[in-house]
C-alpha cells in the first residue's frame, strides 16, 4: 500500500479483509479506474474553514475504493479528514493533519505522486473533509480525487487477505473500548 506508483492495492482473484470496526473478509471480482472526482467547497470565507461530507466518493454496498487526492486551489489546506465523524484521520496525539495545495509541496519526493494521500473508502461510510481559505479574502477551495473501485465479494475469514483499513483507526480503537 501506499507505492510511488499509483496501482490498484490487490487484483482480480485477491483476497482482502477490510478493517472496519469489525474486520470482513472479501474477495475481489471487478477493478475500475476513477480518473477524476472534484470536489468544491463554496464561498468559504478568508481564515475561515469548511466541512462537507464527501458524498462523491461513496461507492455500492459490494464495493470499495482506493484515493489519493490533491488540492488544486492555492491558498487552500486541508485541516481535518474524518471517517466516520469525529473520528480524525492522520492525526498524531499532539498535531492534526495539514496538507497544502498541490503547489507547495511538488519537489518533497514523498508527497510528490500523493502517496501518503491515499485512504480506502467502504461503501458509503461517512467520510468528512475540512478545508481552509488561508487567503485574504472569500473564493471557492476545490480538492480533486482519482483511484480505483474494487466490486467484492464476501467471503469467510482467512489468513490469506490483504488487510486494508478502511476507516480511521481513532474508529477502530473506540470500537474495541
Amino acid at each position: 500500500m501506499h507505492s510511488w506508483h499509483f496501482e490498484p492495492v490487490v487484483q482480480i482473484g485477491q483476497k482482502v479483509c477490510l478493517l472496519t470496526p469489525a474486520p470482513k473478509y472479501f474477495e475481489v471480482e471487478w477493478i475500475e479506474p476513477i480518473p477524476w472526482i472534484k470536489k468544491t467547497w463554496s464561498s468559504v470565507g478568508a481564515g475561515d474553514e469548511a466541512t462537507e461530507e464527501l458524498k462523491e466518493l461513496y461507492v455500492e454496498d459490494d464495493e470499495f475504493a482506493q484515493y489519493r487526492f490533491a488540492v488544486i486551489t492555492s491558498g487552500f489546506e486541508v485541516t481535518r479528514m474524518e471517517c466516520p465523524k469525529a473520528a480524525g484521520m492522520w492525526v498524531t496525539k499532539e498535531t492534526p493533519l495539514t496538507v497544502p495545495d498541490y503547489s507547495t509541496y511538488t519537489g518533497y519526493e514523498p508527497l510528490k505522486r500523493l502517496q501518503l494521500l491515499e485512504f480506502y473508502q467502504w461503501k458509503d461510510t461517512k467520510r468528512y473533509m475540512t478545508l481552509k481559505n488561508t487567503t485574504g479574502s472569500t473564493a471557492d477551495g476545490e480538492v480533486v480525487f482519482f483511484g480505483y473501485v474494487f466490486k467484492i465479494r464476501e467471503i469467510g475469514e482467512t489468513k490469506v487477505a490483504l488487510k486494508i483499513p478502511v476507516v480511521s483507526r481513532l474508529a477502530r480503537s473506540e470500537a474495541r473500548s
